[in-house]
């Protein structure tokens, strides 16, 4: 039996400021990495594995120094995210050819 749980959080201006620029950023580095799926889609280029993105992200954030604020185990969260994500939709692919790239999270 799964259980759900609801917690309220009395935060601060500055703690709300800085857990959406946190959020903002995770959006910003899902809609990034899923770009770079689809691009490499296109050109026909090897995918990376989940290990291979997940280390990419130490050069993404050196070249995006906003990403600095989120922790490194949240960008690796995101990532693995995104391959699940991409993962899937090359399975429903096999299935259905006219299936649509997955969406962008909106910011």
């Amino acid at each position: 039996m799964k259980r759900t749980f609801k917690y309220y959080l009395n935060l601060t201006n500055q703690s709300k400021s800085k857990l959406d620029n946190i959020l903002n950023n995770c959006c910003w580095l899902h809609n990034f990495l899923l770009n770079q799926f689809r691009l490499g889609d296109k050109k026909q280029q090897n995918q990376p594995t989940k290990y291979q993105l997940i280390k990419s992200i130490t050069e993404i954030k050196q070249k995006h120094k906003f990403l600095k604020e989120a922790y490194a185990t949240t960008l690796q969260e995101v990532a693995k995210v995104v391959y699940q994500r991409w993962q899937k939709y090359q399975a429903l692919k096999k299935i259905n050819p006219k299936k649509s790239y997955p969406k962008f999270k909106p910011t």
